[in-house]
């Protein structure tokens, strides 16, 4: 027993008001992957003793380095009492790729060294002969100058046998948003020749991307960035490049670089891959980009060396603060209204020095309406780039935000030299200044749409000029909010403009304020659950189903409140529509007619009335419902296309022919309505029902159904030249359209 001292009596007696540490806690998935890894040492043990290179005895631990266990797994070695767990920590020691879990294992072997197990596993020597050594210097690296979309592809070629100029490549693709290394590959040996051939310039998606030459150094730093993604993401990575890891080790990550190299790089950042013919709109676009989605880094060498920030903090220190308030904020869903150059504001280039040291070639005004769904954090407010909301979505979440940017032309690159918050300073303007200002901003938004552009570029450019003018009134109208928050016009217009805008979310805001602050709360709860409703349909027409249904869910609390509050005919249709998409057929039916009950006056509830018994497959009743519209309303849009589809569902050809020629008579330009008349006419007048699909498929050349019919159509009358161009179209847009399939069979009959 050893004998105690004083220095052990010390050790061993707690400070007073000291608590031990407490035991960490192991859930139990993490417990039973420690155990089955320790069950697996002695054949571990066994192939690192056997391991005839570095490389080989890597390859051994990596099963152990993808373990969501491996540090439970290290920590459970250091009690082990046996020379696998001491061979497998100092395997662990020295190869581990990941930083923590070689101090860990260090830790671990000194602990079994201390309690006298010592490991049996010896370090392979480095075998290759000092002559390869030497010939396996650095050739040539190529970065792709995409950095600007957050990816690019990073090959690196060392010598194999340099006298006879032969390289071997590591290439990587880095991703900077969230998937860090994301694919890596090592090449064949070939020849230094092919390498720049294949790598010197990159082909993707038709287009050329191209790459340019890197140092080491360079190298080095981006897929140490790359990596830092992998571990603040939380993402594995490749298995080749697990695969390969100690070789990147050797190669790239400890290679003996120069401080001099190293700090160039630094000084650089990711900047030599960013495009640099990028206009100012669009640097302000990759920014809001990049920013959104965690790409720190980029945002960081987007900004001029003149900026606050840069001056303020390293790139590093940059990237690791706003990583620290993703965690907390997580931000997530950017959506950007408009971002447009202030044309006006603009100044003409002049050659300027300035104490940064570069020309400045003249400076651009960029202008960004933009909005984002974030959680609160305390770090924003330590962030000169996070504006303040003008407005927020409580319920989910989302920021509207108004930024300015000043732009500078550094060495020929545009960079952003200074931001200001627009909706900040919104907020400080004089009432009667700003009620003035959302005069101008409606008055310009009129002007613009009773122009009549010229052209299509015209056409364009008004349109963004209108939406600028409609979302910059809604800022200076959330600042009058802020200054007559009891003043209900500004709430109604800014909700109504919202809705013009489709940002349906905004005006669901809207709302959601006037709900807390005023009365007439049913006809308030009418409006809001409208917005949701088109809110929903707006996110099914994008393709998110589930958002489409949180929207839906809401627009049914809103509606059936309001109808709970005052039984209003509007509130139940509203509500028989959203039923209706939600496949809840009987009890939209039983709501319409609700709705027709308290007034039955508008075509609108008919009609709809009508497309739910449709959608229950009762023709008669629907054709009943849709002649009371027609009664109603002649020009009821829409309306005689389902009146042509309820006479087909009756199998009445000649009435849904004159139907649907009716629908043609009020929507000449309707694909739908062209392509199910064609189908009545092919037998008797084939002609025109190939001219009528002609136009359909000029009008949506997109859809395959439009392209098989007139294929069908054009091989049936013998134009088998004809009809095979338009089924070849049909099947490049749909190859397993069921009417392609068809037409294919009866061209191979022909």
């Amino acid at each position: 027993m050893p004998k105690e001292t004083r220095k052990t009596r010390k050790a061993a007696s707690p400070k007073p008001g000291h608590q031990p540490a407490a035991p960490k806690i192991v859930d139990q998935s993490t417990q039973e992957a420690v155990e089955a890894l320790l069950g697996t040492l002695p054949a571990l043990s066994q192939q690192l003793r056997q391991a005839s290179s570095r490389e080989a005895a890597y390859r051994v631990l990596v099963p152990i380095e993808g373990q969501p266990a491996a540090f439970a797994f290290v920590e459970a070695l250091a009690t082990r009492r046996d020379r696998a767990a001491a061979d497998v920590a100092l395997a662990l020691a020295e190869f581990s790729q990941d930083q923590r879990l070689r101090k860990e294992a260090r830790r671990a072997l000194v602990r079994l060294r201390s309690a006298g197990v010592a490991p049996e596993f010896s370090i392979p020597a480095a075998t290759t002969p000092a002559s390869q050594q030497e010939s396996r210097a650095f050739y040539r690296g190529y970065v792709t100058q995409t950095r600007q979309e957050g990816e690019v592809q990073l090959a690196l070629a060392w010598y194999e046998n340099q006298a006879a100029g032969d390289v071997r490549g590591l290439v990587f693709l880095l991703e900077f948003w969230r998937d860090g290394v994301k694919d890596f590959f090592m090449t064949d040996i070939t020849t230094a020749g092919r390498f720049d051939h294949d790598f010197g310039r990159r082909v993707r998606s038709g287009e050329q991307a191209p790459a340019i030459p890197c140092t080491l150094a360079q190298a080095r730093q981006l897929v140490q960035e790359a990596l830092s993604i992998n571990a603040w993401r939380k993402t594995s990575l490749p298995g080749a490049y697990k695969t390969h890891a100690l070789t990147i080790r050797e190669l790239l990550l400890e290679a003996p670089i120069s401080e001099e190299e190293e700090e160039a790089a630094a000084r650089e950042g990711d900047r030599p891959w960013i495009i640099r013919d990028l206009e100012p709109d669009e640097v302000v676009g990759n920014f809001l980009g990049a920013w959104a989605f965690g790409d720190y880094g980029l945002t960081y060498d987007l900004l001029a060396d003149n900026h606050p920030a840069r001056r303020a903090q390293t790139r590093d220190e940059y990237v690791q603060q706003r990583r620290q308030w993703a965690d907390e904020a997580e931000p997530l869903g950017l959506r950007v209204l408009v971002i447009r150059e202030r044309r006006a504001e603009a100044q003409q280039a002049q050659q300027l020095w300035v104490p940064g040291g570069y020309q400045l070639g003249g400076h651009k005004d960029v202008e960004a309406l933009w909005s984002l769904v974030l959680k609160d954090s305390p770090l924003g407010g330590q962030m000169e780039e996070l504006p303040m909301a003008t407005i927020i979505n409580r319920e989910t979440g989302r920021h509207w935000y108004w930024t300015s940017y000043t732009l500078v032309q550094q060495q020929g690159v545009w960079r952003i030299s200074r931001q200001r918050d627009e909706g900040l300073m919104a907020q400080g303007i004089p009432i009667p200044d700003l009620q003035k200002l959302v005069e101008q901003q409606t008055e310009e938004a009129n002007r613009i749409g009773e122009s009549k552009p010229e052209s299509a570029e015209a056409a364009e450019e008004a349109y963004r000029n209108l939406v600028a003018a409609v979302a910059t009134g809604l800022h200076y109208r959330d600042a009058l909010m802020a200054r007559l928050p009891l003043d209900r016009t500004p709430y109604e217009q800014a909700a109504m403009d919202a809705r013009a805008l489709g940002q349906y979310e905004r005006a669901d805001a809207y709302y959601l304020k006037m709900l807390d602050r005023f009365g007439d709360r049913a006809r308030l709860l009418l409006e809001q659950g409208i917005v949701q409703f088109l809110g929903g349909e707006r996110e099914q027409q994008e393709g998110n189903q589930a958002g489409a249904q949180r929207w839906w869910d809401r627009a049914g609390a809103s509606l059936e409140e309001a109808v709970s509050l005052h039984p209003n005919a509007d509130a139940y249709q509203v509500l028989a529509e959203l039923r209706t998409k939600m496949n809840r057929l009987e009890d939209a039916e039983q709501l319409i007619r609700q709705a027709i009950e308290l007034d039955a006056a508008p075509a609108e509830r008919w009609a709809t009335l009508g497309g739910i018994q449709m959608s229950r497959s009762n023709a008669r009743a629907a054709l009943e419902s849709f002649e009371q519209a027609v009664k109603r309303n002649p020009e009821l849009p829409g309306v005689y296309f389902f009146i042509g589809r309820a006479y087909l569902d009756l199998d009445d050809q000649e009435n849904a022919r004159l139907a649907y020629e009716e629908a043609l008579r009020h929507n000449p330009n309707d694909p739908e309505i062209l392509n199910d008349l064609a189908a009545l006419l092919q037998k008797d007048q084939p002609a025109r029902a190939i001219e009528l699909l002609e136009r359909a498929v000029a009008l949506a050349p997109n859809v395959a159904l439009y392209h098989a019919n007139l294929a069908a159509l054009h091989l049936k009358s013998g134009s088998l030249k004809r009809g095979r161009t338009e089924l070849e179209q049909a099947e490049r847009l749909d190859p397993s359209h069921p009417v392609a399939r068809q037409a294919r069979a009866l061209l191979s009959r022909r």
